[in-house]
Formats: C-alpha cells, sequence, structure tokens
C-alpha cells in the first residue's frame, strides 16, 4: 500500500479534475490527480459506472488527514468513500488474506493431528517398556 496516495470513490461522472485539486489542496500538496470513467464496462463487474479518482499527495500525512475529513463528505451532492487502497486491490487482497488463513487452520490441524499421533505413540511405548520392566524384575525375583 502506498501511504501517500488515496481513491475517491461515489463520483459523480460531472465531478471535474479541477474540482478535486481545488478540494484536496487544502489538505496539502498534490503531485498527480487521476480520475477515471469506465464508461465503456470493461470491467464486467457489479460497478460497471464506477467513477473514482487516484489522488497523490506529496506527504503520506496529508493524505491520511484527507481521509479522515473527507470519507463519508459530499462531492457534487454525492456522499463519496475515500481510501487508502484500490476497491478492487483490497477485495483481491481480502480474498488472499481468507486463503492464507484457511491454510494457517489447515496447517494447524494437521500439526496438532500429527503431534496427538506422535504423544499417543509415545505413551503406548512407554508403556510397553514399563510392562517389559515389570516382566523382567518378576522373573528375577522367580529365580
Amino acid at each position: 500500500m502506498v501511504d501517500n496516495c488515496l481513491y475517491v470513490y461515489n463520483l459523480t461522472k460531472n465531478t471535474s479534475v479541477e474540482h478535486l485539486k481545488e478540494i484536496f489542496m487544502n489538505f496539502g500538496k498534490l503531485v498527480d490527480v487521476n480520475y477515471v470513467s469506465n464508461d465503456d464496462n470493461l470491467d464486467k463487474e457489479e460497478n460497471d459506472n464506477l467513477v473514482y479518482a487516484k489522488i497523490e499527495f506529496e506527504n503520506p500525512d496529508d493524505a491520511k488527514t484527507a481521509i479522515e475529513y473527507m470519507d463519508g463528505g459530499q462531492i457534487d451532492g454525492k456522499t463519496i468513500s475515500v481510501k487508502h487502497e484500490h476497491e478492487k486491490t483490497q477485495k483481491k487482497n481480502n480474498i488472499n488474506k481468507k486463503v492464507s488463513s484457511d491454510d494457517n487452520d489447515i496447517k494447524s490441524k494437521e500439526r496438532n493431528d500429527e503431534d496427538s499421533y506422535k504423544s499417543s505413540g509415545s505413551r503406548s511405548i512407554s508403556s510397553n517398556n514399563s510392562e517389559t520392566k515389570s516382566n523382567t524384575s518378576q522373573m528375577k525375583k522367580k529365580k
């Protein structure tokens, strides 16, 4: 995750780059503002008309402040969402985290099963050894 970049979602198609610069420059020096509109439905996903902007600040603290103040705010009458991470990246990361945690759960269960097997096997070996010792001591007593 790049800490000095943020993404602004739920923008209207009428929102201009100049308007975004005008708003977000109040939080710090801007490096770049990119506006993306998916008019062609290239994604074929749920958000077919996704309109968002990527805003890059010079200072990561300025980006953090902009998120704190603007997330849930309004631009052109629409409530916007402002995040550090692109939504698609976030979805992929969440899926990867879930797969990773599922893998960890499986590995943990396998380790527990293996430990359980080892400990039960060592118990039977030690109990066999103690039986052998007691049989040996009984034989010595008989002699």
